[in-house]
């Protein structure tokens, strides 16, 4: 299958499943930065953080500890993007590969394109004019939004 003919796929298809992924996954990565916002995290992973990073034992993440204990959490969250891109790619197949050929031709990426368009989800969330459809401001915006939250869950933060 061609990384080409299935990166439009998996953008529509994680556009259309994202907000099951994103209510599955782990922790974000300022969790683990060891203050304030620590507080939502249980006690057992915060003792596993400070088992794990505090190489000093001092009790505490120094700013080298916490930037290592953001950077495996970053690549812990890309895995789980990874494993998810994976999973939505074969859902998007088994649901509109219809032809059986291990990839969505132009067909069955629209097929896949307006049945995205027309979930009541997306379409409750993004509608802005409310005509009960997605033109294309708000097709963008949804882009947008998701985008964002994907660079937010990768610990890409403005």
């Amino acid at each position: 299958m061609k990384p080409s003919s299935l990166a439009p796929a998996l953008f529509a298809a994680t556009l259309f499943l994202m907000p099951a992924v994103h209510a599955a996954d782990a922790a974000p990565a300022d969790e683990m930065s060891g203050g304030s916002e620590s507080a939502a995290m249980s006690k057992t992973q915060q003792a596993e953080i400070m088992k794990r990073f505090d190489k000093n034992k001092d009790g505490k993440l120094d700013e080298d500890e916490k930037a290592a204990a953001k950077e495996y959490n970053r690549e812990e969250t890309n895995g789980r993007q990874n494993k998810a891109r994976e999973r939505l790619g074969k859902k998007a197949l088994e649901k509109f590969d219809k032809n059986g050929d291990g990839k969505l031709d132009e067909a069955e990426r629209a097929e896949m394109a307006k049945a995205i368009e027309t979930d009541p989800r997306l379409v409750k969330r993004f509608d802005k004019d409310g005509d009960g459809k997605l033109n294309d401001a708000e097709k963008a915006a949804a882009r947008e939004a998701f985008a964002k939250m994907g660079e937010k869950r990768a610990g890409k933060k403005d």
